[in-house]
């Protein structure tokens, strides 16, 4: 049941959900070239 509520989520939650998943490989990304 869990993919079918994911895929009634509102547009504006799967925005937010992109975007944080596009800071985190930022993140992620940022940390793998300092070390």
């Amino acid at each position: 049941m869990r993919q079918v509520e994911f895929l009634y989520l509102s547009q504006r939650d799967v925005i937010d959900v992109g975007l944080t998943l596009t800071d985190a490989v930022g993140i992620v990304e940022d940390a793998l070239r300092e070390h």
